[in-house]
């Protein structure tokens, strides 16, 4: 009777040992899986021919929401290379959460949506104050951007300085 309790107290610590030798397992493909699938890359490339189609800013200043509008003939050639050059530099990755793709402009708030014809697609780079409400879209996908906040900074910078 005892060979037979000491046997069962053997597998029921093997058992024990499997499980957790399981869960480390899934815990590592989990981890492994986050780290390929919210890589950071590059927002566009220069191979891509990128160009300013749009520049769009939404703002609300003492009480009153105004939009400002520049077409591709209203963008200078310098703008036009200098926000190229920017996003360039800038890395995004995939969301986890949903975008929020409804918003009010608040006393304050400016967005700024930047459209950006590729060579075979074309990139919706929306900016806010409010880095919740920035990301990056291209065709039906969306992408957080990193480091929202200074590229908002440095976009505003460009435009209204």
């Amino acid at each position: 009777m005892k060979q037979y309790k000491n046997r069962f107290v053997e597998v029921i610590k093997q058992v024990v040992l499997n499980k957790y030798f399981y869960l480390f397992l899934v815990v590592t493909v989990v981890a492994m899986m986050s780290l390929v699938y919210f890589k950071d890359k590059p927002m566009i490339s220069s191979n891509d021919n990128p160009e300013i189609r749009l520049i769009s800013v939404d703002y609300k200043k003492d009480g009153i929401y105004d939009t400002l509008d520049l077409s591709k003939n209203e963008i200078s050639k310098d703008l036009n290379d200098r926000l190229v050059s920017m996003f360039e530099n800038v890395k995004i990755r995939n969301k986890l959460l949903p975008v929020i793709k409804s918003y009010t402009v608040l006393e304050g708030d400016t967005h700024i949506t930047v459209k950006v014809d590729l060579e075979n697609s074309s990139l919706f780079v929306n900016l806010h104050n409010d880095s919740q409400f920035s990301f990056a879209q291209f065709n039906d996908k969306y992408y957080h951007i990193v480091n929202s906040e200074s590229v908002y900074e440095d976009v505003y910078s460009l435009l209204f300085d």
